[in-house]
């Protein structure tokens, strides 16, 4: 049987060799805890980027306009009709427009163009 001495020894010997075990894990649960964080804060910055680049006003300021027809934005042209009222949004302005013809995807041919302004 051990006595109340040795036993003493042993513990405070456990104890000194158990602290420096629970110091090193508390310093790489600091440091993980760090990076961990550090990366999250990273990917939310570049989500937020990502989320400022759609931001409808910063498109608009890029040149690009937004219509709308009933107070929805237009996405299809077939669904227009000829002399219905369309408001087209702009960086700067609104410009209000009644449809003369519409047409079909892939119009970007110099036959349509004329066809599609001719007076």
């Amino acid at each position: 049987m051990q006595s109340i001495n040795e036993i003493n020894k042993a513990s405070k010997h456990n104890i000194k060799y158990f602290s420096s075990d629970i110091a090193q894990l508390n310093k790489n649960l600091d440091m993980h805890s760090r990076t961990y964080l550090q990366n999250r804060n990273r990917d939310l910055q570049n989500l937020t980027a990502k989320v400022d680049l759609l931001d409808p006003k910063k498109v608009l300021k890029r040149g690009y306009s937004i219509t709308y027809h009933k107070g929805n934005a237009v996405r299809d042209a077939s669904r227009l009709n000829k002399g219905e009222q369309i408001v087209t949004e702009l960086f700067e302005g609104k410009i209000a427009s009644i449809v003369e013809s519409t047409s079909k995807p892939g119009w970007k041919t110099k036959k349509t163009i004329k066809k599609l302004f001719k007076s």
